[in-house]
């Protein structure tokens, strides 16, 4: 199968700009970033599904977009890349509640989009970790290719790619400097997701799905 980018995005290319992608896996600080560059006045997409997600926005993060930012490069020079790195093992704690049982969606949507949906993220999980469910093992396995893949391809090109550890503190000073912003007043946002933010996230997920009528979804299959 040919990447999603370079056959979704090709009817959008009237509207390709250098974009700002987060490459980290989930529960990385991925939530945390997002925020920040919400905060920081980009249209940020937490979790595209969508190939119309992709072209639109000014920011994206999250495995939907980690898992094809060789595409993401080549489809859109002059982006700026942020990898978001954890402490393996602490990694791996918060992962295996989340991802050792099916995606839960309570969403007010027919069984026909409810399987439409968990499909696209089982696929997406099978891509990124080699299977659907937690396995430490292959899970840590997979985090550690990402990142050392994701700093072999951009070895080089320090001026594109910033590696950023949220969860050891990192934040404002080295994002701003990377994106040439100020510094904004205040902390750097710190998310646990709590449930209501989980919803939230959820809900705005399937709202563009439901409005592409699941037809445009991102090519989430290896």
């Amino acid at each position: 199968m040919s990447d999603f980018i370079s056959d979704g995005c090709r009817y959008y290319k009237d509207i390709i700009v250098s974009k700002i992608f987060g490459l980290g896996l989930s529960k990385t600080g991925t939530t945390s970033l997002h925020h920040a560059l919400t905060q920081l006045g980009y249209n940020c997409i937490h979790f595209p599904v969508t190939n119309m997600d992709i072209a639109s926005c000014d920011a994206a993060v999250n495995l939907s977009v980690a898992s094809q930012y060789e595409s993401l490069d080549r489809l859109y020079p002059g982006s700026k890349f942020i990898l978001t790195e954890r402490n393996v093992d602490n990694w791996l704690a918060s992962c295996a509640p989340q991802y050792s049982k099916d995606p839960d969606f309570d969403l007010a949507i027919s069984s026909a989009e409810l399987e439409k949906v968990k499909k696209f993220y089982m696929d997406l999980r099978l891509k990124v970790f080699g299977t659907p469910y937690f396995d430490e093992a292959m899970f840590r396995a997979a985090y550690e290719n990402h990142v050392r893949d994701v700093k072999a391809y951009f070895a080089g090109r320090e001026s594109d790619l910033l590696v950023l550890s949220v969860t050891e503190g990192e934040g404002w000073g080295p994002l701003c400097d990377f994106l040439g912003k100020e510094h904004p007043d205040g902390s750097f946002y710190s998310s646990n997701k709590n449930m209501s933010e989980v919803s939230d996230l959820n809900d705005d997920m399937i709202a563009r799905m439901k409005k592409s009528n699941f037809e445009d979804l991102i090519e989430s299959a290896a």
